[in-house]
């Protein structure tokens, strides 16, 4: 009877062990993926134009629709268009016809050559301009993006004291010295007086008077292309909202990368009794806003997951997370399952190991 109550006994206290490791593991787990969080912030934000700006693109308009239906913006489109009437020269050169020869003045053979005269043709362009208008709705103003102000942290040591001038009385001492004044003397005036000559008049010579000639007025060509704007009333209203265009860009939250799974945790103890734990991190995309959805691609949803790998290094103060590169430098990298890259790094650090030798 002893010996069963002792089994049973000894079978109590090994499923206690059992359940005590389970929950310290899943405590470290925690406190893994809680050391990761707290240490990469990882935060993405999106660029959103606001105020009152021209926008011709047609999937950059139909994107501001789709933001202005998921509740991120207010939005108000304005359509101006019209056609120009522009008469332009289709053969800019002109098209040689051919050489004729004639006897002209004293017997003398000239030529002359014939083109064909240039060609005019009238198009119609078309223009088209949209003016948009953009404001952020009143449920979006929280996601906007505060100015971080950096806190500068005061070395008491290095604080200069403040200056007093009773301290040092003769910093505003004045000067004693007193001499008298040496006048300049008078400079001496020249020997003879400037006489000024006067110069001789010239003879006003009187030109024959010539009959002008009436100024032939040359028939002015006119300068193509010559266009003209067919709704002149739309283009100066256009023109006017070009005026009043004023925009901004306004950063917003889009989504976050949070760890929500540490495993496949790796310790080792090193001979100086500091231990070092390697650890796959799981984050997941979360908290993803509507304008971080249609702005990142409609592929960007909650719960993407990623994988990365990091190191833990118990300092006397607790457990930190610590640069794969630092970790080189313990030399304790082999010590662990390594991945392809963490085998590069090694065989990269025997290279050049060898290479300084």
């Amino acid at each position: 009877m002893k010996r069963i109550i002792i089994g049973l006994m000894a079978m109590f206290c090994v499923l206690s062990l059992v359940s005590c490791g389970e929950k310290d593991k899943e405590i470290s787990t925690k406190k893994i993926v809680k050391l990761y969080n707290d240490k990469n912030e990882q935060k993405f934000y999106v660029s959103i134009d606001t105020g009152y700006y021209e926008v011709n693109d047609k999937n950059q308009r139909l994107m501001l629709e789709k933001l202005s239906k998921a509740g991120v913006i207010q939005y108000v489109v304005e359509r101006y268009a019209w056609y120009t009437e522009c008469k332009k020269i289709e053969n800019p050169s002109p098209q040689k016809i051919f050489d004729y020869y004639y006897i002209g003045e004293n017997n003398i053979i000239k030529s002359e050559t014939k083109y064909k005269p240039v060609d005019t043709v009238t198009k119609y362009d078309y223009e088209e301009h949209f003016m948009v208008k953009v404001t952020l709705t009143d449920k979006i103003q929280k996601y906007i993006k505060k100015e971080e102000v950096e806190t500068v942290e005061v070395d008491k040591d290095m604080i200069i004291p403040e200056y007093n001038e009773k301290d040092w009385p003769y910093d505003t001492l004045q000067s004693a010295e007193k001499w008298p004044v040496i006048i300049k003397p008078s400079e001496p005036k020249l020997p003879h007086e400037r006489i000024e000559i006067p110069k001789p008049q010239e003879k006003k010579v009187e030109q024959p008077v010539v009959e002008k000639k009436p100024e032939v007025v040359k028939e002015k060509k006119p300068t193509y292309p010559i266009c003209k704007c067919l709704d002149k009333t739309t283009k100066d209203l256009y023109e006017n909202a070009k005026k009043n265009e004023c925009s901004g860009k306004v950063e917003l939250f889009a989504y976050e990368i949070k760890a929500v799974k540490a495993r496949k945790i790796q310790t080792y103890k090193a001979k100086t009794g500091v231990s070092f734990i390697k650890a796959e991190i799981i984050t997941n995309t979360v908290d993803v806003t509507p304008q971080g959805h249609l702005l990142n691609g409609k592929n960007l949803i909650n719960g993407i997951p990623n994988m990365t790998v990091v190191y833990l290094c118990d300092y006397p103060k607790g457990w930190k997370i610590i640069d794969s590169t630092l970790v080189n430098e313990f030399e304790i990298l082999p010590k662990f399952d390594l991945t392809d890259e963490e085998k590069d790094l090694i065989e990269l650090r025997e290279k050049m190991s060898d290479s300084q030798f």
